[in-house]
């Protein structure tokens, strides 16, 4: 009886596990990105063309165009949108603009920021794998003792 109790209060701690494991790995990117805000003022369409090219002074977090948190124009008719990022140049291609009109625009997105470590991006990148094992293990190592360990083979 003693071994179903310790075999289901591990299993129990595995399951709690990974209820919390997305906010274990947000917590992990959080650490690893910073919120940047940047106001472009002037930015102008031409003629008929709706987007507008935005060149940021940080690269965007892992080069993620999710990573952009919020566009905020000042024109009224303007419903601004990430549209593309390349991130060798660190431009941001905004669309849904008016065309042939100029605005502000504050775009507000996250970048790395680990300080200068230049490995610590890979290791903040694998650290949720490494859980996940690790929790994968907790849980096969359960199963072993609780249902395998002990038995006796005739």
């Amino acid at each position: 009886m003693g071994k179903i109790i310790g075999v289901a209060f591990l299993f129990a701690i595995v399951l709690i596990a990974f209820l919390v494991f997305p906010d274990m790995t947000e917590s992990i990117e959080s650490a690893d990105s910073a919120t940047f805000e940047e106001t472009f003022t002037a930015v102008a369409t031409g003629a008929g063309a709706t987007t507008a090219v935005c060149d940021l002074t940080q690269a965007l977090y892992r080069g993620d165009i999710k990573k952009v948190s919020g566009i905020v124009s000042d024109n009224p008719n303007d419903f601004p949108s990430a549209y593309s990022y390349d991130a060798d140049d660190k431009e941001l291609t905004v669309k849904s603009l008016q065309a042939n009109t100029s605005r502000n625009l504050t775009i507000s997105y996250y970048a790395e920021n680990t300080g200068g470590f230049v490995g610590l991006n890979k290791i903040f990148g694998i650290t949720p794998v490494l859980i996940l094992l690790a929790i994968l293990g907790v849980a096969g190592l359960a199963i072993w003792f609780g249902f395998f360990k002990g038995r006796s083979s005739y």
